[in-house]
């Protein structure tokens, strides 16, 4: 990934209603190795947040700001386990929606919503050329996770991290 991605969001609806404070629900969801505080976790400088959870206690919000696409995926392999499914949000202005759209082979020219099938899963595209933003979401089970679908659209919307010249020469980059 080239720079951190800050505008992606998490929405999971939990398998059984949460019968633990909010900041608990966090730290059991979380992989090996990221450092919690309340309701802010963080691990190599990407971090997430915890917004909450909905009324009913089946459903939580994250906030992401990453740095590795690393991170992502093995956040939502950990989280999917406890989830029925998993809404990831996209949001991207200015430049970036521009080259994301190109990416995608979506006009960007006018309003529109977009349904677009990338990597097994189905991806809706929301164009809003006058204020320069472009809004993408997706929703993945257990299934799309095992695959690997959320790294291959991750890397799809944000770019691919740069391999090493070592990686390329042996033919271990993706």
């Amino acid at each position: 990934m080239n720079n951190p991605v800050n505008k992606l969001r998490l929405v999971c609806k939990l398998r059984d209603r949460a019968e633990v404070r909010d900041e608990e629900l966090f730290s059991k969801l979380l992989p090996e190795g990221w450092r919690v505080e309340g309701r802010i976790a963080e691990l190599d400088g990407s971090i997430v947040k915890l917004l909450g959870l909905n009324p009913s206690r089946d459903e939580f919000m994250l906030s992401l700001s990453l740095k590795k696409s690393k991170h992502l995926e093995d956040l939502v392999r950990s989280i999917i386990r406890d989830c029925w499914y998993i809404d990831i949000y996209y949001n991207f202005r200015g430049d970036e929606a521009r080259k994301v759209a190109e990416a995608l082979g979506v006009m960007f020219e006018e309003k529109r919503v977009f349904e677009i099938k990338l990597s097994g899963v189905d991806l809706k595209v929301s164009a809003y050329p006058s204020h320069k933003a472009l809004t993408i979401s997706y929703r993945v089970g257990w299934a799309e996770v095992s695959r690997g679908a959320v790294l291959k659209v991750h890397e799809k919307l944000c770019g691919a991290p740069k391999s090493s010249i070592l990686s390329r020469i042996m033919g271990w980059g993706r």
